[in-house]
């Protein structure tokens, strides 16, 4: 479900950082015990990377071994626990009370915890997001309200411009070193990110030509199918079955993230995921080879918001109206895909600047390709 162009509200977000707020739903609790120290934290206009490498250089570890489950948008105010090693022969007691003191602009420690081992990368169950939404006409109030109770619906849950770049340089990058034989970045997580992309871009690829065919709710024999009460998957035997188990919303679709480990659709959608995977990794592409960067897994074509709700902060009847919309999303999805669908999202100059400045924000690295499950 997505609204034609020409019939969507144009609102402004992101005009303030506070206007993006995102909440970081853990997969775990930290333990309390172990050598790497967690440090949960609410940052402000600032990127994750950035502020992991802030906080490791304040311990005085290497940020190369500082780690988040996904990165957040940086025009947002953003909750999210990051995990950091203990500096060699310094005692936890110390690192954490060091942590807690920790004053950097845009950051503010909310609290620490020592774990085990450090945080993976898509260990995560999702985020929930707070949207200030302006700029609403009065008479398109009534059409606002429509268009957000639609989104229950579900909406085609394609990777946004996110994790590609505006002009799509991403995928361009990435292809030139895992495709065609370019030097690979130094840094894994450059190395993970990059083959990501090439994954989100095949899985687009997949969900553009089923949402064209009219088939991305409707279960096609050969096709994986994931249950939406717990997650997993089986593969459809029988469309007429499985059919109304979609349309009563018991079950999805799935679509292809690539990887050695990927269970492959057949018949039909086999042939069409093939031709995808040859067009973006090539006809012969090893993906054994790029195992240690994601072993694959599939991808929900519908996305559904969950615990949708929305408030007018200032009615649209007087003046130009303001309203919060909150929902709850898996990992790997995208509040500015949830709402763009059916709005048309208009970011400040400065809104604008900082994503450009992070082309890979709003937990675009919440990794659904990742295989790390358990803490």
């Amino acid at each position: 479900m997505t609204t034609p162009a020409a019939a969507r509200p144009s609102l402004l977000f992101k005009v303030e950082p506070e206007d993006f707020l995102v909440d970081e739903i853990p997969a775990f609790e930290p333990s309390g015990v172990g050598d790497h120290l967690y440090v949960h934290v609410r940052k402000r206009n600032r990127g994750t990377e950035d502020v992991l490498r802030a906080i490791a250089r304040a311990l005085g570890v290497d940020a190369r071994d500082a780690s988040a489950a996904g990165l957040k948008d940086v025009r947002a105010v953003a909750t999210q626990w990051l995990s950091f090693p203990l500096p060699a022969g310094a005692r936890g007691v110390e690192v954490e009370e060091r942590a807690k003191a920790l004053a950097l602009e845009g950051v503010e420690v909310l609290a620490t915890k020592r774990h085990n081992h450090k945080l993976r990368t898509g260990l995560l169950v999702g985020n929930k997001f707070t949207v200030r939404l302006r700029g609403v006409q009065e008479a398109e109030a009534a059409t606002v309200d429509c268009e957000l109770a639609r989104l229950a619906e579900g909406i085609p849950n394609a990777y946004g411009v996110q994790r590609f770049r505006q002009d799509g340089s991403n995928v361009a990058r990435a292809r030139r070193w895992l495709c065609e034989g370019g030097q690979s970045p130094r840094d894994k997580r450059q190395r993970r990110f990059d083959f990501s992309v090439l994954q989100s871009e095949a899985f687009n690829r997949f969900l553009d030509a089923r949402v064209k065919a009219g088939t991305w709710r409707t279960p096609l024999l050969g096709d994986w199918l994931e249950k939406t009460a717990s997650g997993g998957v089986f593969r459809c035997d029988d469309a007429a079955v499985d059919g109304p188990r979609a349309e009563a919303g018991e079950v999805v679709v799935t679509g292809p993230m690539f990887g050695s480990k990927m269970r492959r659709a057949e018949h039909e959608v086999g042939e069409l995921e093939r031709s995808i995977c040859a067009e973006v990794f090539g006809e012969s592409f090893d993906f054994a080879r790029v195992s240690n960067l994601g072993e694959g897994t599939r991808r929900a074509l519908v996305l559904r918001p969950e615990a949708l709700t929305w408030t007018w902060v200032q009615e649209a009847s007087e003046s130009a109206g303001i309203l919060d919309v909150s929902f709850v999303l898996p990992k790997g999805a995208y509040a500015t895909s949830v709402l763009g669908a059916v709005f048309d999202l208009t970011e400040t100059k400065a809104s604008a600047a900082a994503s450009a400045q992070a082309p890979s924000d709003e937990a675009s690295l919440d990794s659904d390709e990742s295989s790390e499950t358990s803490p």
